[in-house]
């Protein structure tokens, strides 16, 4: 399966007997490495006139932004992605096809602000995605946990790195 072998390159083992506490974390770690090689490789083939508005420039970093990005946007896109899954489902039987369908929507959605976020978006919703789809046999609850923590903590990443670069003047 495509998630072990990505697990697997992380050197993520047995993933199907990780708690889900580390399984978050794993989920994390598979989803923000590659995202945001990604989204570096996009950003140096895409014209700059494509990318949109300049994180540098025009992006707020305060307490409010910390909070929306790392609680209020995670819990919202898991709420949404559940329903989406739920419909995607209906359509595609296997878990990948699942997954893949849910993150190519939410990459579109996030494509709106700016085409290069499609292309970092698109494998992160991936990863949530087949996370919520393979713990919801468990629990909702789990199901939501696994999706919603490892993306929490991948905004919380990108807000620590954006805080860096601002106060760094880059």
């Amino acid at each position: 399966m495509l998630t072990s072998y990505v697990f697997n390159f992380f050197g993520l083992k047995n993933i199907e007997k990780l708690s889900l506490t580390r399984y978050c974390l794993a989920a994390f770690v598979v989803d923000f490495f590659p995202a945001i090689l990604i989204f570096y490789i996009a950003s140096r083939l895409i014209n700059s006139d494509l990318i949109g508005w300049s994180f540098r420039s025009e992006i707020h970093i305060g307490i409010v932004d910390l909070f929306g990005l790392t609680l209020l946007a995670p819990l919202m896109e898991t709420c949404m992605l559940s329903g989406v899954v739920y419909f995607v489902s209906k359509i595609f039987e296997t878990k990948i096809n699942t997954a893949l369908m849910t993150a190519f929507v939410f990459a579109c959605f996030h494509g709106l602000i700016s085409p290069i976020w499609f292309l970092g978006t698109f494998w992160p919703f991936f990863v949530f995605s087949f996370a919520y789809i393979s713990w919801f046999p468990q629990s909702f609850k789990n199901a939501f946990i696994s999706a919603c923590v490892p993306h929490s903590l991948h905004n919380l990443t990108v807000f620590i790195l954006l805080y860096n670069s601002k106060l760094s003047g880059a």
